[in-house]
């Protein structure tokens, strides 16, 4: 298969492909539990490489200063599964949520990446699950993949308390306070579907639907992960 091609599914479900000739870089923009089938993803934070391979699998917390490259790798084209939470996906999940179990001592970790042991029962079943969709033309029911969602998010659960204060990061007692400063835009740089965009900025305390427009005025490349128009 030639180039790029995204199977999204709403907003929870992202799929993505590339030949041996093309990468993307983009930053990110909600919550993400990834999981790599085949190629290398590349992930920067403030110089810190890390690199995914085949069967491994990442938490990466919303956070603009990470860079994630993903790539060809070894002869095999790049591919995997994007588990994206959306602010109300886990707002809905955590209304559900016994508060009395609730680890109170959780602490958010100054990373963005949160790497998960590889082989884990629990992740190969979750995301090798999702591997017949990729070649077929039978779409999952929203019922499979709100489904998928919830499993995700137990799945990192199960692994570290601490990431309670990571993914639940919109309520007390981890709830981030931001100050009103103004940050620039993520760029995306994908060599796949060229758009032109035009820069802007956005205040912190702005709407998360502003989040994700290239920046400069300039012609960069739409991947479909990181940029919303």
């Amino acid at each position: 298969m030639d180039g790029i091609n995204t199977l999204r599914y709403s907003d929870l479900f992202l799929a993505m492909y590339f030949d041996g000739g093309k990468s993307c870089l983009h930053r990110n923009h909600s919550h993400v539990l990834v999981y790599v089938y085949s190629g290398e993803m590349v992930i920067d934070e403030k110089g810190q490489i890390t690199r995914l391979h085949k069967g491994e699998c990442a938490f990466i917390r919303k956070d603009f200063s990470v860079q994630m490259t993903k790539q060809a790798w070894n002869g095999e084209q790049f591919k995997a599964i994007f588990l994206m939470f959306t602010m109300k996906f886990l707002r809905d999940f955590y209304s559900k949520l016994d508060r009395n179990t609730l680890p109170k001592d959780a602490k958010r970790d100054q990373v963005s990446l949160y790497k998960l042991p590889s082989n884990r029962p629990d992740i190969v079943s979750l995301f090798e699950s999702m591997t017949p969709y990729f070649n077929s033309k039978i779409q999952p029911t929203d019922e499979l993949l709100q489904l998928k969602m919830i499993e995700g998010v137990y799945v990192l659960l199960h692994t570290d308390k601490n990431l309670y204060a990571s993914i639940f990061d919109f309520t007390d007692p981890w709830k981030i306070h931001f100050s009103p400063w103004t940050v620039p835009l993520g760029r995306c740089n994908c060599r796949s579907k060229r758009k032109e965009m035009h820069g802007e900025q956005i205040s912190a305390t702005s709407s998360s639907n502003a989040i994700g427009h290239c920046g400069a005025s300039r012609r960069y490349v739409y991947c479909g992960l990181c940029c919303r128009v």
